[in-house]
């Protein structure tokens, strides 16, 4: 698929405007494009590294809880580098993804992991919400609809997403987007495992929704939790840091991005583009701005979900209204081509006078076609328009020249 296709249809994926032959009208696409408004929309697509701190406990094969802080860069689409803690003094370890190799530097010594290294981590990256808003649109990408579940009390809608080999299931909030359980397969030395993250402690950072929090489940059972502790978007990518004796991250400033609190409730943006430009543009009929002369392009960052009334109207042009439904986060545009306005329609008194001055019915009824009639013709009014001079032509125009 050429570049600028996929481009513009990943952008109308995450804008919900693809056209019914563009984007399949199906249930598991809206929970997906939901998720990604919620996440961050078009923001999403502009990342293409990611640079986070962590603190992590697991369980070791004796069942106990072992921690350890993590220093994670991800350069997307398949290369990173995570240098990992322990509790005690231990020199820490270093783990690099390449496109073809994971591999280890622990005490000095560098070796070559286990093949399935590699799958969880590429996989891993193909799952995340920067990767799938770049690649929602690709031929191969796949979603489709599992069901209908629970995170804890809360109903989600369950989607499976297939795209480069990797496989997920989101459960998805309906109502607000918000991802609440991940669950992908996973490989270790002992085999396939499936493992589910239950995610929560939802924050902006950089214009992006992340989870802070996640428990993690490997076939049913309690394997640990994650803690994030800054995060840092679009980090400067250096090559050094994925070579084989890499770059160490200790050697660059970590510098994180002021994280808030995610409201669940979004207010959403309504791009308006009109033709011609300089119209006034109104919300439930409130005024919120007139669009740019030489573009015609208004921005509303403060639309309230629910049941909306945008209204365009222009000196000299008919008026434009539309209702529309709008979701929590929701990222629209709007276009509008305003038609030219031409005299007002006539009223009967218009048509009364023109007769009484010796218009002709066949002239009259001539103009009648061309402004039309802002009445009903009933046998009072005809009456009055028969008195007047009406033939039975002139009836017939303003019986269907009604606006």
């Amino acid at each position: 698929m050429h570049a600028r296709r996929k481009a513009a249809l990943a952008a109308m994926l995450l804008l919900g405007l693809a056209s019914p032959a563009q984007q399949p009208a199906d249930e598991a696409r809206r929970v997906l494009e939901k998720a990604l408004r919620f996440a961050g929309g078009k923001r999403l697509q502009e990342i293409y590294a990611v640079r986070y701190r962590s603190a992590r406990s697991w369980r070791d094969q004796n069942g106990e809880l072992q921690r350890f802080t993590f220093d994670t860069f991800v350069a997307l689409p398949d290369r990173a580098q995570l240098v990992a803690t322990g509790a005690s003094n231990t020199a820490p370890f270093v783990l690099v993804i390449t496109a073809n190799e994971a591999h280890g530097i622990s005490g000095g010594q560098t070796q070559t992991m286990p093949a399935y290294w590699l799958t969880n981590w590429q996989n891993s990256m193909r799952r995340s919400y920067f990767y799938v808003a770049k690649h929602a649109a690709d031929p191969d990408f796949q979603v489709r609809m599992v069901g209908d579940g629970l995170v804890g009390t809360t109903p989600v809608k369950v989607i499976e997403l297939r795209s480069g080999g990797a496989s997920a299931r989101w459960s998805v909030e309906p109502a607000s987007g918000r991802l609440l359980r991940l669950e992908e397969t996973v490989q270790d030395q002992n085999g396939t495992k499936q493992r589910a993250s239950e995610l929560s402690d939802l924050r902006t950072v950089d214009g992006v929704t992340w989870p802070f929090h996640a428990e993690y489940f490997e076939d049913g059972k309690h394997m640990g939790s994650d803690d994030l502790q800054g995060m840092e978007l679009n980090p400067p990518v250096d090559p050094r840091f994925f070579y084989r004796q890499p770059l160490a991250l200790s050697e660059v400033p970590f510098r994180p991005a002021v994280a808030t609190a995610a409201s669940l409730v979004r207010p959403a943006v309504v791009t308006v583009r009109s033709q011609p430009g300089g119209a006034q543009v109104y919300v439930d009929d409130i005024p919120k701005g007139t669009t740019s002369a030489a573009e015609g392009r208004l921005v509303l960052t403060d639309v309230a979900a629910g049941p909306r009334r945008l209204r365009v109207s222009a000196g000299g042009y008919r008026e434009w209204a539309k209702a529309m439904e709008v979701e929590s986060g929701d990222e629209l545009e709007v276009l509008v081509t305003l038609e030219r306005a031409g005299p007002p329609p006539l009223t009967v008194e218009d048509v009364e006078k023109m007769l009484s001055a010796g218009v002709a019915p066949k002239r009259a009824a001539m103009l009648v076609q061309e402004r039309g009639v802002d009445f009903v013709l009933d046998d009072a009014k005809e009456g009055r328009l028969r008195a007047a001079g009406a033939d039975v032509d002139l009836l017939l125009a303003i019986a269907k020249a009604k606006r």
